[in-house]
């Protein structure tokens, strides 16, 4: 696995608003972010979703939920979690 790869990517290169609704599902084995919301305009509503990761023992940084450049969400009601370090040691690991 490597630092690549979303679940879910939510992004626009229009002018928004844009309104996006993620629930009820189970977002796993991807490789950097479980939901990325991006852009401007983007309203994200973010909810009663399982959302599990590998975690830092991968090598690669790894979120559940990212919003980032301007977009909006309501993140709730999730169940979010990630693996263990492994082998890395515990400041590698936070490093990540």
């Amino acid at each position: 696995m490597n630092g690549n790869g979303f679940g879910v990517l939510i992004d626009s290169d229009q002018a928004g608003p844009f309104t996006v609704e993620v629930s009820n599902n189970s977002i796993h084995d991807y490789g950097s972010k479980g939901v990325w919301a991006s852009a401007a305009g983007v309203i994200a509503d973010i909810r009663d979703n399982w959302i599990s990761s590998v975690g830092p023992a991968s090598g690669a940084l790894q979120f559940g939920v990212y919003v980032l450049n301007g977009a909006v969400a309501d993140v709730h009601h999730n169940r979010i979690s990630e693996g263990l370090c492994g082998s890395l040691p515990t400041l590698t690991c936070f490093a990540l």
